[in-house]
């Protein structure tokens, strides 16, 4: 196979046509890409079979989507920045009780999960398990709440979730 020095015929994995929906979105958010351009461009990203696809469908965005990986959380625990769909793990104590704690979350959280297109699909007092489905992959996220006593509650979230989804979580550390 000749030189491919802009990866043009490289393969596109599941986790990269998930980074180029999940951005191509943001970009949606952000006001570069209109309602109407983004379903036609996500429906391509999902059928795009090469890397240079991929690259056609941002090509005119700025940044590169394609070949992003997610940083290691530098010391000092700063928010994630790389678009697309991957794993986290956030654990925070938080002075609270472990039903104002939960409400809290439902609030503030649920409805972003909600538009990222997850699913509350399991509830007790201690787990709140969201879910999202897509022709290639089913996401995760599970909050488990654990009371610790004296009104403190020990919040664990781990799953795989887009870049808004992530920095949710991480803003419940502040």
């Amino acid at each position: 196979m000749p030189d491919d020095p802009a990866g043009a015929t490289v393969r596109a994995s599941d986790d990269d046509r998930e980074r180029v929906v999940a951005a191509l979105k943001e970009h949606c958010a952000a006001g570069r890409l209109t309602l109407d351009e983004l379903p036609g461009r996500v429906e391509r990203a999902y059928a795009a079979r090469t890397m240079g696809e991929l690259d056609e469908l941002t090509g005119d965005l700025p940044g590169r989507t394609t070949r992003r990986r997610e940083a290691a959380r530098p010391p000092g625990g700063r928010a994630p920045r790389i678009p697309g769909v991957f794993p986290f793990s956030e654990t925070i104590e938080i002075d609270r009780p472990v039903a104002e704690v939960e409400t809290a979350v439902l609030r503030a959280l649920a409805p972003r999960l909600a538009g990222a297109g997850f699913n509350l699909v399991a509830t007790d007092r201690q787990n709140l398990v969201f879910v999202r489905s897509s022709l290639l992959r089913t996401h995760r996220v599970q909050l488990t709440l654990n009371d610790l006593g004296e009104g403190r509650t020990h919040l664990m979230a781990h799953g795989t979730a887009p870049l808004g989804i992530r920095r949710a979580f991480a803003q419940l550390r502040d």
